[in-house]
């Protein structure tokens, strides 16, 4: 009868570690997947504050400015995207 409980035992344990091993594969496929949309993220800040950038300084956009300050709704426009991203990238980061 000991025998029989020590093997109820170990077939509980064999369970618990293959559900653990489950769990761990699935994490490590969500890091993946979350370090892909990371990359991704700093990707589009990299472009979107390249564009910026580029808008910034070119001849067309000193035009605007002197038309009417539209400047300033482009800047406050293009931050709000830019900080909407940072926060995304600052929440994948705390995830992972």
């Amino acid at each position: 009868m000991n025998n029989t409980r020590l093997h109820v035992r170990v077939q509980a344990l064999k369970q618990k570690i293959a559900q653990l091993l489950v769990g761990y594969r699935e994490q490590q496929e969500l890091i993946q997947q979350l370090t892909k949309k990371n990359e991704q993220l700093m990707q589009q800040l990299s472009n979107t504050t390249a564009t910026k950038d580029d808008l910034l300084g070119s001849p067309e956009m000193d035009t605007m400015v002197k038309k009417g300050g539209a400047l300033r709704d482009w800047e406050t426009r293009l931050d709000h995207y830019i900080s909407n991203i940072d926060e995304s990238i600052a929440y994948l980061k705390r995830i992972q």
